[in-house]
């Protein structure tokens, strides 16, 4: 069985994932093996300041499971640091897995992203 996950769909995932208040516009862009996230953020001490935030977001599958890594994110050019970005790869990964296929009985294969798409590719067995 196979899920596709459209661009829109996919912004609004990561969005809601990464549950930050201060971003005000993000916008995801497919391409071939990867994902590129780009945004922008209200300061929280100067609302009339705002900073670039982006990230590449790499998709795979560990043993069973969709897994996200996001790297060289940054956010007014500084990196940003690890402990978020471990709490974003978590996030990032269960809500998609949600949107995919979240049963007991569903084993994700692949997953492939495309520039029209996020394809993930399931095993289903019967219980």
């Amino acid at each position: 069985m196979e899920t596709s996950i459209t661009a829109q769909a996919l912004q609004e995932a990561i969005n809601a994932a990464l549950a930050d208040l201060l971003i005000q516009e993000l916008n995801v862009s497919l391409q071939s093996g990867y994902i590129l996230v780009a945004g922008e953020r209200q300061r929280l001490n100067d609302s009339n300041k705002i900073d670039t935030l982006s990230f590449r977001l790499d998709l795979s599958v560990s043993d069973g499971k969709l897994t996200a890594s996001v790297s060289q994110a940054t956010l007014d050019g500084q990196l940003l640091d690890q402990e978020r970005i471990d709490h974003w790869n978590e996030t990032i990964a269960n809500r998609l897995q949600t949107i995919g296929q979240d049963r007991a009985n569903v084993v994700l294969q692949t997953v492939e992203i495309t520039p029209a798409s996020v394809t993930m590719t399931w095993q289903v067995s019967r219980k």
